[in-house]
């Protein structure tokens, strides 16, 4: 293809082509993935702040569970025993967060995150915990742990110590299973009281929607950069 204007013949070869043009969708695909992501985000965003505008509901059942998000009240205890979800962080300093299993008046379980305390990273030491176990009315909102994980759920039950049990993240059908009780397909996190001693702040995403977007911006620079590269490494100047 000669351009008479430029002087110049674009000659691409094949094998450049399809490199080029995989590479330029790859980039591409990768800058819709993340806008997609944006857009989820900013829909549980919504959500949450929706929920949060809503007076808090009682719970009923374990089979009519909350929505997402969604603020509720339940009365009962908490029984034994805890469980210590590994790997987590605030403020950039490592810990876990402590869930405990509360037993309503109606003897159904529920999940309770209490929140987060500040672990010994070289795992010599465990955080000692104190449960009240009388009765109390908690305050939360409904939290539905991701089903995506790299780890089997035979694997869960990572260790075991004397002041309660390690795992690696939340399965609600594995934990259900290990105290032998239907529960909650949900986890409620502490709005009020406060736990002196815990930590009760979650973010709701782990990323930002403006993080997102701004990758995606990247990833469609990068998708650009491809195709000018590609139009100027095929464009020879033409003999006269």
């Amino acid at each position: 293809m000669k351009l008479p204007f430029f002087n110049r013949r674009f000659t691409p070869s094949f094998g450049m082509t399809l490199l080029a043009l995989m590479v330029f969708m790859g980039l591409s695909s990768l800058g819709f993935w993340q806008l997609s992501r944006a857009a989820e985000k900013k829909a549980i965003l919504m959500q949450a702040k929706m929920e949060g505008l809503m007076p808090y509901t009682a719970l009923t059942s374990v089979e009519l569970p909350p929505k997402p998000y969604q603020r509720i009240k339940i009365t009962g205890h908490f029984t034994t025993p805890l469980f210590f979800l590994d790997n987590q962080h605030y403020n950039h300093a490592f810990g876990y967060n402590v869930l405990s299993p509360f037993v309503t008046k109606r003897r159904q379980v529920l999940w309770v995150d209490r929140g987060f305390i500040e672990g010994d990273v070289t795992r010599q030491s465990w955080p000692l915990i104190e449960t009240d176990k009388r009765e109390q009315t908690l305050y939360g909102y409904a939290y539905y742990p991701s089903k995506k994980t790299w780890f089997s759920p035979t694997s869960s039950l990572d260790s075991e110590h004397i002041n309660g049990i390690v795992i690696e993240y939340i399965d609600i059908h594995f934990l259900s299973a290990y105290v032998k009780q239907k529960t909650y397909p949900f986890v409620l996190r502490l709005l009020k009281p406060k736990e002196s001693m815990l930590v009760q702040e979650w973010p709701l995403v782990a990323m930002a929607p403006s993080r997102h977007v701004a990758y995606a911006i990247q990833w469609f620079a990068m998708a650009f950069v491809i195709l000018i590269l590609y139009l100027t490494l095929n464009l020879k100047k033409a003999s006269s």
